[in-house]
């Protein structure tokens, strides 16, 4: 017969390490299906059992609660489908044991590094303002919303996430984006990079782009505006330029009349210059 610790081992769980010191409070949130709440528990001490008050309340699912840390490295054990915990001073967080996660929200911590080859379920995923430098999503095939800008990513390879909707790698440092494989995507945030093109041609469902700060100019600017989709049937918003951008960098695309004739009165789409003028 296993022993306890060994049962817990192969349970679903989520652990991760905080810089926060014992006493200090942490904010998080989670979801769980009803049928499985009454499982689910935090290992505040890391003694790797539950104690008396570990039990997450019923009452608290899909709320943000704050708790007081106990110890450095906390589990949070039971089939959770959603996480919700920015701003915590995480600074390692390993959810591959729990399979069961359709949605993770860790902006503004402290992570390097974030394994999720074996969240398959995952739909949602908010890993911004992290030092985050490589991240594979090859196995998340459901994921629809991406959204992992500033953090030191050069790179990253969409081309197996069909049915993304949305994609924000806003303020990173991605220096190439090949989207030609994301026929669902509807809004597009790439502003504050290093992108010196851009092609859309394949994202016939985009309705909004943010890509201001970035280096596309003479034929690169001209071959990113042809490439816009139509949507003289419905309504897009490119956000093409900024007097200065949000992290303060200097604004580097540069664009013709003729550019803009292409996406204004060929492509149909409201072309909006320093975030407020539309063209």
């Amino acid at each position: 017969m296993e022993d306890y610790e060994s049962l817990m081992e192969k349970s679903n769980k989520i652990t991760f390490v905080t810089q926060k010191k014992k006493g200090e409070s942490i904010c998080l949130s989670l979801e769980a299906e009803t049928s499985k709440q009454n499982a689910v528990w935090i290992d505040w001490n890391n003694n790797k059992r539950e104690d008396v008050g570990e039990k997450f309340n019923e009452t608290l699912f899909g709320q943000y609660t704050i708790f007081e840390v106990d110890a450095p490295e906390i589990a949070i054990y039971g089939e959770v489908t959603a996480l919700y915990i920015p701003r915590a001073k995480v600074e390692r967080l390993e959810v591959n044991k729990n399979p069961a996660l359709e949605k993770l929200y860790c902006s503004e911590n402290n992570i390097k590094e974030l394994d999720l080859s074996k969240n398959v379920n995952l739909k949602e995923l908010d890993c911004s303002e992290n030092s985050i430098s490589s991240l594979e999503l090859g196995n998340n095939l459901k994921l629809e919303q991406l959204s992992m800008g500033v953090n030191p990513i050069r790179s990253v390879d969409v081309s197996r996430n069909l049915i993304l909707k949305r994609i924000c790698v806003r303020g990173s440092q991605i220096e190439n984006l090949n989207l030609k494989a994301n026929a669902n995507l509807e809004e597009l945030n790439c502003s504050d990079t290093n992108l010196k093109s851009l092609d859309v041609s394949r994202n016939i469902s985009l309705k909004t782009i943010f890509c201001y700060g970035n280096h596309i100019q003479g034929e690169n600017m001209t071959a990113f505006m042809n490439s816009l989709p139509q949507r003289c049937d419905t309504t897009g918003f490119l956000y093409l330029t900024a007097n200065k951008t949000p992290r303060g960098k200097t604004e580097k695309n540069v664009f013709t009349n003729g550019d803009i004739n292409i996406g204004k009165n060929e492509k149909c789409w409201r072309v909006i210059v320093n975030f407020h003028k539309e063209l």
